[in-house]
Order: structure tokens, then C-alpha cells, then sequence
């Protein structure tokens, strides 16, 4: 199958193209010209990298014609929630206009239609009571962030395209991942960079943190690429489904498996400032109705995650 990536070079995006490769799908992609593409030259196999805008149409049918795909996945978007609240207007024009002017290049093309996966997020459910968790596609929207409104905003432009236009999308809306890779911004990477400070000395022995109670609901990146994958292959269009392990884990389980890797002694202490306002207590997805339609499952432990989110920023202190 020839797949076209949308945001390849990003965390989730350089991961799903060495995944895709390796099972022998040709892999094109494209990011903005000012993106990091170090992490794609690993990638070993054939691999088409392109440069194009989400505010550019000329260069977003370029990349389409220039690529004809069968399938595509949709990741290029605005992922902190943080970085929605300091620039909001940046996020929702990335991820919601972002999204319109890739289905309107994807409209205007030759046809048939490539199948698309729309990589949403299940942070568009909101703070849902824990009696009604783990969460399923049923619930109502009720984001408590910008970056949670924007994705809900792109999800219900995703499914109309469906339905108007035909565009065979199938909606995923993943939980939390992480893995080697991941930049700055989301707990496991934040941690194991001051860790991996500490040990070499250009950092303190004392790790700062925000609020460790609520539950999240944790994969493996590594995991998660292969669900978008299998939804190419299996995921019905106009279908909406949630991808994550099902389980809750705290944040304070997350830190202190970190922080128990380190190679030198380490305090932890809270920092108002690493504090996410309106963050749910609990936040656990129910990928049941995504597994029976795919098979998928998480296989990575989190121990073993969290071990390599550590090694990669070893590696890069």
C-alpha cells in the first residue's frame, strides 16, 4: 500500500513511518520546510519525505499528486494542550483549518478517494464522571482545554467530509502515549530529561513536578502506530474508535518508575508552575469496539517505555 503521513517528521509520525516500512508499505510523507527531519534519516528502506503547508493548498495538492496515496494518515496537528492555552489561535488554525485545507486538496483531486485516518484525541470526552469510565465512543464531547476543543472541532469536520463528500475517514481517537522520541511538554520525557541531566552533572539532583494524582490512560508509541496502521487496513469510514490500553495508571507511578532507573539519587518535588488546570482525576478510554474490529492489543509494557523514554535522553544529554 502506498501511505502518505501528514506531520512525518514529528514523534508520532517518524515512528509510524519506520512501523509502516517494515511491513512493506512504501512510505511518502511531509512536513512544514522548518521541521526536524534528523530522526527519518535513521529510517532504513525506502522513504519519500516532502515539504508542504496546511495553510499552503498549492503545495498540499503537489504533495497529493506527486504521492498519489491510497491511504493516508492525518497527524500533523498542535499536540500540547499547554501550547494551546499560550498561543490558542496558532492551535485551532493547525488543527482544525489545517485539517479542512488537507480534505479540500483531497476533494479537489483526481479520485478515487484514499482512505484517511484522522488522528484525533480521547482528551475530547473531557472530565467524564468515573462511573462512566473507561470511556466509550458514546460519551459526549465535553473538552476542558483548547487543544481538547480544536481536536473536537477537526473530529466532527473529519466525520461531515464522510458524509458530504464521501471521503472514506475513519476517526481515531488515541489516549495518552509515549516513547523514545517524544519532546518536551508531556510528563515521561520531561522527567527522564532531568534525570538524565542529573546523572551527567548539568542538572540538579532534584526533579520537579506537577500534580502526580490523576490517572491517565498510558501506551506505548510503538504500540500506537501499529493501531493506525490496522485501522488503514480494517477501520470502517465513518466510524469513530477509541485507541488505549484500558487501564489507568497515576502520574506518581509514572515518576517513580522513572526516577528508579536513575543512575544517581534523586528528590522529587512539586512545582506549581508544571500544574495542569482542569486536568481529569481519571482518564481511562475503552478500546473494546477498536480491538474486536482489528485484533489490535498494546504489547509493550510501561516499564519497558518508560526504560527506553529514559536511554533516548541519555543519549541526547
Amino acid at each position: 500500500m502506498r501511505i502518505l503521513i501528514s506531520g512525518i517528521a514529528g514523534f508520532v509520525g517518524t515512528h509510524l513511518a519506520a512501523h509502516c516500512q517494515s511491513q512493506g508499505h512504501a512510505v511518502w510523507g511531509f512536513d512544514r520546510p522548518e521541521a526536524d527531519f534528523a530522526r527519518l534519516t535513521l529510517l532504513k528502506g525506502t522513504l519519500r519525505i516532502l515539504k508542504a503547508d496546511l495553510f499552503d493548498p498549492g503545495s498540499l495538492e503537489a504533495v497529493l499528486r506527486e504521492s498519489a496515496p491510497e491511504a493516508i494518515v492525518h497527524l500533523a496537528a498542535q499536540s500540547s494542550v499547554g501550547a494551546s492555552t499560550e498561543k490558542p489561535v496558532a492551535t485551532w488554525q493547525t488543527n482544525v483549518i489545517g485539517a479542512l485545507n488537507f480534505y479540500e486538496a483531497i476533494r479537489q483531486g483526481p479520485g478515487p478517494y484514499p482512505r484517511v485516518i484522522f488522528i484525533g484525541s480521547s482528551d475530547v470526552y473531557g472530565d467524564v464522571p468515573p462511573d462512566r469510565q473507561p470511556i466509550r465512543e458514546a460519551e459526549r464531547i465535553a473538552p476542558t482545554s483548547l487543544y481538547a476543543a480544536s481536536k473536537a472541532a477537526a473530529d466532527e469536520a473529519s466525520l461531515q467530509y464522510f458524509r458530504i463528500f464521501g471521503i472514506p475517514i475513519v476517526r481515531l481517537r488515541p489516549a495518552n502515549h509515549t516513547g523514545p522520541g517524544q519532546p518536551l511538554g508531556f510528563v515521561a520525557p520531561d522527567v527522564a530529561c532531568q534525570i538524565a541531566k542529573a546523572e551527567k552533572g548539568s542538572g540538579p539532583r532534584e526533579i520537579r513536578v506537577g500534580d502526580l494524582a490523576p490517572e491517565k490512560d498510558f501506551s506505548d508509541v510503538r504500540d500506537m502506530v501499529r493501531a493506525y496502521r490496522l485501522a488503514l487496513e480494517k477501520g470502517v469510514p465513518g466510524e469513530v474508535y477509541n485507541v488505549g490500553s484500558g487501564r489507568g495508571v497515576a502520574m506518581r507511578v509514572v515518576v517513580e518508575t522513572l526516577v528508579s532507573l536513575a543512575k544517581v539519587p534523586l528528590t522529587v518535588r512539586f512545582d506549581v508552575s508544571r500544574r495542569r488546570p482542569g486536568q481529569p482525576a481519571r482518564h481511562v478510554v475503552d478500546a473494546s469496539a477498536f480491538r474486536r474490529r482489528t485484533g489490535w492489543a498494546p504489547e509493550i509494557p510501561l516499564a519497558t517505555t518508560l526504560q527506553d523514554v529514559l536511554e533516548d535522553w541519555r543519549t541526547r544529554i
